[in-house]
């Protein structure tokens, strides 16, 4: 929730989409097959790097939610 609250947009989102350091963005792929930056909330950066734990890289095409 505190990703769609923070970008608007819920995506087909992949590690390898977030930089979570000192300035944490996502990178979103949206209309007219477009790339954008969006800043997150230090928060969201908080709670999604909780979320994926300590090597989120490890498969850069993981994706970050997994909708049963």
């Amino acid at each position: 929730m505190l990703f769609l609250g923070n970008t608007g947009a819920v995506a087909d989102m992949r590690v390898e989409h977030l930089d979570l350091g000192e300035h944490p963005i996502v990178r979103l792929h949206g209309k007219g097959d477009k790339w954008r930056t969006c800043p997150l909330w230090r928060h969201t950066a908080e709670a999604l790097g909780s979320m994926l734990g300590p090597k989120p890289a490890s498969d850069p095409q993981a994706p970050v939610f997994a909708w049963a």
